[in-house]
């Protein structure tokens, strides 16, 4: 971007030495004609030519910023476009893509003090109204927004423009009933505008009305096939729908079409995970992380899905810190993020900061008492602290309502702190015939049965987790442990030669075996 604006800056310093407007419009023409073709490269070079033919033709000003726009160019852009106003442009030709640089730019308070609508045509003043309502919700200040896109409407109550920008605001604050008027009246309005059922779309996603989220996003996407984010956030949803092969004919899509898009990565992410390929995941989860801090944190601070992104890939990653700070940016800015505060409430429980972790799960308890993962969440926190009866109350209850691997392990070890052994069993039982996978349900397991005598049944659920993971140390030398423990001292042995072969030592080997037998 700094080079766009001093290569800029020097066609306007440098005078030709044989300026002419015949060669000046001859650039132009060219340049228009690869700007409608989409060659935005092509575009700007033909118009830096024209300006070095006639550094006061308006026209190559103006295009030059529509076009550097186009390429990603902002700060290239808004050096065109300023000199297109201070050369005496018509203000309307700038108002509308200076003040998209200006958003793109995270200084939606440019857009605020530079941009008005006042005097413009009808047609533009609702664009730039809408426009304004963008700035001033990037700002946090929604009751302005709503001043401005109410004001919108009221020039043409049949422009969808302002109705659809208004709609992710409502979602944020909650406002579902306001924000399916508005989506269903955009469409009604725009039948042919693939923005307008994206938006419905999410309305219908964030209603957890799946079928007509579905239905609006592939509307969306028959109208414009590189609608990015009606294209993620249908991957997402068939992601949910656990339609997998779809939803990676989307991810494809987006590989190509937008190869950077970090949301795209994440849900990558999320399909390796599904299959087990925890290279393909962190590979997928680092790239996430890669794009997301790299982009500027003024424009980032804005962008609540972004920033959740990053916050889960971080989490992902086992960056705990990164991970709190995004989420405390998504809790600041919208209170009303239940994931957002979910997963900061786990992430605190990870690090033992029990105190917040409440603070975040007690209210929500109270705004969501049904929700399952809170009652999990805020159950760990009380099985950390040692109030066993509490925590196995609301972990049962997540458990029954979910039937999740992992919060039937966790109910196990409260049921345990309990002294409910049986229970205990039954709830690892459970954990473990869902997720094999699980090694520590599987090793609790089998020393449970080991202490009651059941030998069969701790190797056999040893064995298990070694032909699931044939590779993990940790239950190779478990395995080595109950062989020995039981007296199969050759099995033991292999056990272990299989252990040293994956790097492994000794002496922990055997350290566990002893503690086997004792046990």
């Amino acid at each position: 971007m700094r080079l766009a604006w001093a290569m800029y800056l020097g066609i306007l310093l440098l005078p030709p030495a044989f300026a002419t407007p015949d060669k000046a419009a001859k650039f132009y023409e060219d340049a228009l004609a690869r700007y409608e073709k989409n060659d935005m490269p092509g575009a700007v070079i033909q118009l830096k030519n024209a300006l070095k033919e006639d550094q006061k033709m308006l026209a190559a000003h103006l295009l030059l910023g529509k076009a550097l726009l186009k390429n990603g160019e902002l700060k290239g852009a808004e050096a065109a476009f300023e000199e297109a106003l201070k050369q005496g442009v018509n203000r309307g030709e700038v108002a509308l893509p200076l003040g998209q640089v200006y958003l793109a730019l995270g200084r939606p308070e440019a857009v605020i003090e530079r941009i008005s609508a006042s005097g413009l045509p009808p047609a533009l003043q609702v664009e730039v109204l809408t426009m304004r309502g963008n700035a001033y919700n990037e700002s946090f200040n929604t009751r302005l927004a709503t001043q401005s896109f109410d004001e919108a409407r009221a020039i043409d109550p049949k422009s969808a423009s302002p109705l659809i920008a208004e709609i992710p605001m409502l979602i944020a604050a909650g406002q579902l009933d306001r924000a399916k008027e508005n989506a269903a009246k955009a469409v009604e309005l725009a039948p042919n505008n693939a923005n307008a059922w994206n938006m419905k779309a999410s309305v219908s996603h964030a209603s957890f009305d799946m079928a007509g989220a579905l239905f609006a996003y592939d509307k969306a996407l028959t109208l414009e096939p590189r609608h990015v984010d009606a294209r993620v956030a249908r991957a997402g949803l068939l992601i949910d729908l656990k339609r997998e092969a779809d939803a990676r004919k989307d991810l494809d899509f987006l590989r190509t079409s937008a190869s950077d898009e970090p949301r795209a990565a994440y849900l990558r992410a999320v399909l390796a995970g599904q299959q087990g390929d925890g290279a393909a995941v962190v590979a997928a989860l680092t790239e996430v992380t890669k794009s997301i801090d790299a982009l500027p944190p003024v424009w980032l601070a804005r962008r609540e899905q972004l920033l959740m992104a990053g916050a889960l890939a971080h989490h992902g990653l086992g960056n705990l810190q990164k991970a709190r700070d995004y989420l405390n940016l998504i809790v600041s800015r919208n209170s009303r993020n239940l994931g957002a505060k979910k997963l900061l409430a786990s992430i605190y429980l990870d690090m033992k900061d029990y105190g917040r972790a409440l603070s975040l799960l007690e209210p929500l308890q109270k705004s969501v008492p049904e929700d399952p993962q809170v009652m999990f969440l805020l159950g760990s926190v009380h099985m950390a602290q040692g109030r066993y009866l509490m925590a196995t109350e609301l972990i049962e209850k997540a458990a029954t309502r979910t039937g999740s691997a992992e919060m039937n392990r966790t109910l196990a070890f409260s049921q345990l702190g309990l002294g409910r052994v049986e229970l205990g069993q039954a709830s690892l039982e459970k954990a473990f015939a869902a997720n094999p996978a699980d090694s520590r349900a599987g090793t609790t397991l089998s020393m449970l049965y080991m202490r009651q005598g059941q030998a069969q049944k701790a190797l056999q659920t040893a064995e298990a987790m070694v032909k699931r993971d044939p590779t993990n140390l940790t239950t190779l030398n478990f395995l080595g442990s109950v062989k020995g423990a039981t007296g199969d001292k050759a099995g033991a042995r292999a056990a272990y030669t299989a252990g040293i072969g994956q790097g492994s030592r000794v002496p922990s080997i055997v350290a566990e075996s002893g503690q086997a037998r004792r046990q």
